[in-house]
């Protein structure tokens, strides 16, 4: 009689992932051994990017890194306009004009989309620059399912994670700017941090908006400080008059103003942008915007940076214009 395994011999085969990652990983790695293609990505999309989260065996991408959506063969797949196997794509007009190729001379696919809510989040997806034998295209299925098994368990961690997130804001709420009700420095440093983190996690995009009102100064020496103090409040209620629920404002310093945009493509900050301008303009107010776009390779401190700069630059503008005038 074989003896029974411990149960530690065998947690590590089927005690639960610890998260999305592992559980991502751990597919890689099963459907290379059953399939035998070479080279395994985790991808995120968003707007026209798509960012490498995940990757397993020998290949050209980095994790973070950014490629155009529509040069790859998971955007043909995805559009119907292939199979989810294909052990030689030459057979396929669409996969093989695809513009990745010239990157990696790509000659098996396999791919399916990660779905959350309904939507197309990413893809799981295989490369391999040899052709591979045709035997496998009947696993289509398998490949599927395991698309889906790893879009269930990533729903679930995105609900998980805009609770706590939710929760990471309210435990914040001590640390607010008292003449305006924003978020302090401190509260702003905290939860940005923590955005960061997430962006690494999921490859989400976020612009970071720096604002500074034009002419605190003057009117502070002209009409004093509880005018100014005034002028302070208004900015800060029109940016929340047109930021998103999910967006964090904070009162940077007198009179300097941050906003994070979460989850927003080039196109979406660019809007927000506009909304700003308009709300401020219906203040009464002058404020000089800066904004920076960025990905999970270029980082939401370097965006801050980036978007401090722009700031400065058009308050310069602006002031040579009114001495100008």
């Amino acid at each position: 009689m074989v003896p029974a395994s411990p149960l530690s011999d065998i947690s590590a085969d089927f005690g639960s992932f610890s998260d999305f990652n592992h559980a991502a990983d751990e597919i890689m790695a099963a459907m290379h051994g059953l399939l035998g293609l070479e080279y395994w990505l985790v991808t995120r999309i968003t707007g026209d990017d798509w960012v490498v989260l995940r990757t397993f065996g020998p290949g050209p991408f980095a994790v973070g890194q950014t490629i155009d959506y529509s040069s790859t063969i998971c955007s043909h797949m995805i559009a119907g306009r292939g199979p989810h196997i294909l052990t030689d794509i030459t057979s396929n007009e669409h996969y093989a004009a695809a513009l990745i190729r010239g990157t990696y001379p790509v000659s098996s696919y396999a791919g399916a989309p990660l779905m959350v809510n309904d939507r197309v989040y990413g893809v799981l997806c295989a490369l391999d620059p040899a052709t591979q034998k045709a035997e496998i295209e009947a696993h289509s299925r398998l490949v599927v399912t395991s698309a889906r098994s790893l879009s269930t368990i990533l729903t679930h961690q995105l609900a998980a994670d805009d609770l706590l997130r939710r929760a990471e804001r309210a435990e914040s709420e001590a640390l607010v700017d008292e003449l305006t009700g924003l978020f302090n420095r401190r509260g702003w440093e905290r939860l940005i941090e923590r955005e960061a983190r997430r962006a690494q996690r999921y490859g989400n995009q976020a612009t970071i908006f720096v604002m500074d009102i034009d002419g605190l100064k003057e009117t502070n020496d002209s009409e004093g400080h509880a005018a100014g103090d005034a002028l302070i409040r208004r900015v800060a209620a029109a940016t929340l008059s047109a930021m998103r629920d999910t967006d964090i404002a904070a009162r940077l310093g007198g009179d300097e103003f941050g906003v994070l945009a979460v989850e927003t493509s080039v196109l979406d900050a660019h809007v927000l942008n506009d909304r700003f301008d308009a709300a401020f303009v219906a203040a009464g107010v002058r404020v000089s915007i800066g904004r920076a776009h960025c990905n999970r390779a270029g980082g939401i401190r370097n965006a801050l940076e980036a978007a401090d700069e722009m700031m400065y630059l058009q308050k310069q503008h602006r002031h040579g214009e009114r001495r100008a005038g």
